[in-house]
């Protein structure tokens, strides 16, 4: 699919949008097993997370803006992000899955603090692609 600058950083919004918010959603599945501990893994994963968004991951969200930015007219959806993310992503998906199967019964707070904090990253660090996305 050929989509234009301003398309191609819509996507990319949505794409960390939806995928930090289905990640928060998980996360808060694990609320009830948490127990007395559920405010606070909630509370630092998304303290932790934020903090990472609008840091760590706002040089990628940058990154992302640069290549869109790089190819002018219209382009696949696929030249918005790197490749090496083609790789990266089933680590990450492999990782959630092991750690909701690991650890998920007998920790259930630090599941719902990572994944609500990864979730929460994503999101604040599709800001600045919104933004740019609006600007284009």
């Amino acid at each position: 699919m050929q989509l234009g600058m301003a398309g191609r950083a819509r996507f990319a919004f949505l794409l960390w949008f939806v995928m930090g918010s289905f990640l928060v959603w998980r996360g808060l599945g694990f609320r009830e097993a948490a127990g007395d501990d559920a405010s606070l893994a909630l509370a630092i994963g998304i303290a932790l997370g934020v903090a990472k968004g609008l840091t760590v991951l706002r040089r990628s969200s940058r990154r992302i803006m640069s290549r869109i930015e790089a190819i002018p007219g219209k382009a696949s959806v696929f030249s918005t992000f790197p490749p090496i993310l083609a790789l990266f992503i089933p680590l990450m998906i492999g990782f959630g899955w092991s750690l909701r199967h690991f650890w998920g019964e007998s920790h259930p707070a630090v599941v719902l603090a990572v994944y609500t904090g990864i979730g929460a990253a994503l999101i604040a660090s599709s800001i600045p692609i919104f933004l740019f996305a609006r600007r284009h």
